[in-house]
């Protein structure tokens, strides 16, 4: 089964919802774009897995890291079913507590996607980080992962 041009965009808009709730610090809302069991994979982290850890990660980092702003861009995604495999490049700014503009991170997002209830949600995302450790924004220097 191909996706539609409908299942394209909802995909494109689960990016959007997925930047927007993290950055607002929108607990409930970056949750929401996740499966229930849905599995998030910093670099350099044990999985966040299922609604309640995905909650408290998310909390924990915004308190940690207020002033994020999320882009991602050049979404691809190929249809398995009920199912949808895609990547993404990211890229994390920030305006840090002392007024400094930071970047956060950039690298891809490597995702499968879910249609649950007639829409789409993140099934599992795997981030690979791309900017050496060393210049990595300090609230966010779990190991980073050199994509190949």
């Amino acid at each position: 089964m191909s996706l539609t041009v409908e299942d394209r965009l909802a995909i494109q808009e689960l990016h959007a919802r997925y930047a927007y709730a993290f950055d607002g610090a929108d607990a409930e809302a970056w949750v929401a774009v996740f499966a229930a069991d849905g599995r998030f994979a910093p670099p350099g982290l044990e999985p966040v897995i299922g609604h309640a850890a995905l909650r408290e990660f998310v909390t924990a980092r915004s308190q940690e890291a207020p002033g994020m702003r999320h882009l991602i861009v050049n979404i691809t995604v190929e249809a398995e079913g009920d199912h949808a495999r895609g990547k993404a490049y990211f890229l994390a700014l920030r305006i840090g507590g002392d007024g400094q503009f930071r970047m956060r991170n950039f690298g891809r997002y490597d995702d499968v996607f879910v249609r649950v209830d007639g829409g789409w949600r993140i099934a599992s995302r795997d981030v690979v980080a791309e900017l050496p450790v060393d210049l990595v924004d300090a609230p966010f220097a779990f190991g980073t992962v050199v994509a190949s």
